[in-house]
């Protein structure tokens, strides 16, 4: 049910992230030009430190990480955490292991091709937007709702993420249709 610790996380990842990148990529001040690498190295410092962090808040003031890491529910546990962790693992390598399939097959076109498969990705993506963000929050309320045995709230929101849905999608299609030339 902690909420303001892991969104403080967050923020503090990418106020890192926003602070440190232009230093390491363009060489601000004391911080030699790096380029890509300085993103890079930035990133490692940015989740290194927000790792840190939250081991010391679990560890120390949640005391969550404390228990003995084999007991007698141990295998029983992972069993279970594995039954929805690796279909959604695998789930969530669908995605981008067919993008890397689809570029590679478009690199054997040409250099052209790859950019107008990069340039239609985004505007995908951008269309796509909503529904990642309603999904997600979809997901987040029915497993709350679902653990509390509240079923006719997950129905409730179900049937509100559809509509939002539904109203984005032809939104975003009417945007595409009408604008399909200058696409």
């Amino acid at each position: 049910g902690e909420t303001h610790f892991p969104s403080a996380m967050m923020i503090t990842t990418a106020l890192i992230n926003l602070c440190l990148d232009p230093c390491l990529i363009f060489g601000w001040g004391p911080f030699p030009q790096l380029g890509l690498i300085g993103t890079a190295i930035t990133l490692v410092i940015s989740y290194a430190v927000t790792c840190g962090v939250t081991l010391y808040f679990l560890a120390f003031k949640k005391k969550v990480l404390c228990a003995d890491l084999f007991h007698e529910g141990t295998l029983r546990s992972w069993k279970r955490i594995l039954y929805v962790s690796v279909p959604a693992t695998l789930n969530n390598l669908i995605l981008p292991f067919s993008a890397a399939i689809v570029t590679w097959m478009a690199a054997d076109i040409g250099k052209e091709a790859v950019a107008s498969l990069g340039i239609s990705t985004r505007i995908e993506n951008i269309a796509i937007l909503f529904f990642y963000a309603i999904g997600q929050g979809t997901a987040i309320l029915s497993g709350q709702n679902f653990g509390a045995g509240n079923y006719g709230r997950i129905r409730d929101v179900v049937g509100i993420s559809s509509k939002y849905g539904l109203i984005w999608g032809v939104v975003i299609a009417a945007a595409f249709w009408g604008f399909a030339e200058k696409i």
